[in-house]
């Protein structure tokens, strides 16, 4: 046992002894605090043994052998398997994830993931692709993976579970979802995918002004300059006059691209302010400071803060 996973022991039996802990429901989905705490360090490991706990005080007969790393992982493993043949657990889900969790609290997150993998292969056979617990399974799989720095594993599950069956269907729910799955994934830093569910959403003609536009972000973030002017010019063409936050963003995008090519742009900034004085709707959250932090050694100190200042504006800053 590594010092922390002997702290974190611990914690969980002064915790499970106190009775501090309630068990959970029987469909809850198991807590992510184990990741987010071990991300953290060690410090914090006691309240991550918390987490655990309230996972194992669901069955009672996990109590007795909790000071026991080894008798709490045979029984988590006896526990799984009464719910894989027919016994009376929580779920195969929550089982599934204690375990995992369990061995990433005692430092072995690739048997962690090992058990995921297994998790997810059952659920994906015995509940389908689109079930709920096969999401919140591959979710924290998912996370473990990009906290190892596994992230083309990482993309891969999410595309399988997430985008890919949503690409399947031509309903305005799917494409809503896809649209953030596609946000999500640029938010993180994941351009190819966003990318990849962009141009999806423009070959079925979804909401094409504001999705040339999203796509033209992405591709000015991974240095496309002129791929990205290409969609700033068919977000315009595209766009209707129906959500007037697409235009100042479509305004801004194509200014931005100006001032990379050398051009000045002071005018059309202010024109781009007025708009935003004059119709305060338009001031929507814009995730706009990747392209920033890339661009920022292109343009003069001076052009550069106009641009930053007029997101933070787009974004709902004040007008200074």
């Amino acid at each position: 046992m590594n010092p922390a996973g002997d702290i974190a022991m611990k914690s969980a039996t002064l915790v499970l002894e106190k009775s501090k802990i309630t068990a959970p429901q029987p469909q809850s989905s198991p807590s992510n605090c184990v990741l987010d705490l071990w991300e953290q360090g060690i410090e914090r490991y006691a309240h991550c043994a918390a987490a655990v706990a309230r996972l194992i005080v669901a069955e009672p007969a996990l109590v007795s052998g909790f000071a026991d790393p080894a008798a709490v992982e045979s029984a988590l493993r006896a526990a799984l398997s009464r719910n894989l043949t027919g016994g009376k657990t929580s779920s195969p889900a929550f089982w599934f994830s204690a375990t995992a969790q369990f061995m990433v609290l005692t430092a072995r997150p690739s048997d962690a993931v090992a058990i995921y993998r297994q998790g997810l292969d059952h659920l994906k056979t015995a509940c389908g692709h689109n079930h709920a617990e096969t999401h919140t399974l591959a979710q924290e799989m998912e996370r473990l993976l990009r906290l190892l720095g596994r992230e083309e594993e990482a993309c891969a599950i999410g595309h399988e579970l997430r985008v890919k069956p949503l690409m399947a269907q031509d309903d305005e729910g799917s494409m809503l979802a896809l649209r953030g799955n596609a946000y999500d994934a640029f938010a993180a830093g994941r351009y190819a995918e966003a990318e990849a569910i962009y141009r999806h959403l423009l070959a079925r003609n979804f909401e094409p002004a504001g999705t040339h536009c999203h796509l033209a972000r992405v591709l000015l973030a991974l240095g496309r300059d002129a791929d990205a002017r290409d969609e700033v010019i068919r977000a315009w063409d595209a766009y209707t006059g129906d959500e007037t936050y697409i235009a100042v963003r479509i305004l801004y995008l194509k200014a931005l691209l100006a001032a990379l090519g050398g051009e000045n742009v002071s005018g059309p900034l202010t024109a781009i302010e007025q708009n935003l004085l004059n119709q305060p709707e338009t001031r929507r959250t814009w995730l706009i400071e990747p392209i920033l932090e890339r661009v920022q050694s292109m343009l003069t100190p001076k052009t550069y803060a106009q641009f930053a200042r007029l997101s933070r504006i787009i974004s709902g800053g004040a007008m200074d």
